[in-house]
């Protein structure tokens, strides 16, 4: 064999014993302190995060205090117990008010909805165009928090019949 091709083989040896050499002992111990490296560094933001949430604690237990005390009044609205000739008479004044003629009412079932109750109404009036606009403002301040479920509205400008499905809710059923 020839110099020139003894010294390529030994060049040739020599490159892939260094890359084994180097693939094997020096990356996985740079790889390692770069992993080690990238660990601190999520454990650092981990620990900027909680201490972030720590600072927030106080912030989220005071807001947690104004939820719940909104809570408690917005309960208030609720009247306690519900009585069908109250609700009768509450939906006639609203309709008076409201310049509607109310042709008919019928109350479902109390039941309940929550840690409240609810009983549904359902109506039927007549009147124009404004006096509907009307009477729904009127139900809007009725001594009852109340949801329009369903309208139905049929007729002529001047002369609109309207079924409607209420939602009245109220704290307790009455037994």
């Amino acid at each position: 064999m020839s110099k020139k091709i003894k010294i390529g083989i030994a060049i040739i040896i020599y490159i892939v014993t260094s890359y084994y050499l180097v693939s094997t002992y020096v990356l996985p111990v740079h790889n390692k302190g770069r992993e080690y490296s990238n660990l601190l560094k999520d454990k650092e933001v981990e620990l900027n995060y909680l201490q972030f949430l720590d600072k927030q604690l106080p912030k989220m237990e005071l807001e947690e205090l104004k939820v719940n005390a909104r809570l408690i009044e917005l309960q208030e609205v609720l009247k306690p117990i519900i009585k069908e000739e109250e609700l009768f008479l509450e939906m006639y004044n609203s309709a008076k008010n409201g310049g509607v003629k109310l042709s008919s009412i019928s109350l479902g079932e109390a039941e309940a909805a929550g840690e409240n109750a609810r009983v549904n109404v359902s109506i039927n009036i007549s009147g124009s165009y404004s006096d509907l606009l009307s009477f729904l403002k009127e139900i809007e301040v009725f001594p009852y928090v109340i949801s329009v479920e369903r309208i139905n509205v049929s007729g002529r400008e001047g002369a609109l019949n309207a079924s409607m499905e209420l939602a009245v809710y109220f704290r307790g059923i009455s037994k």
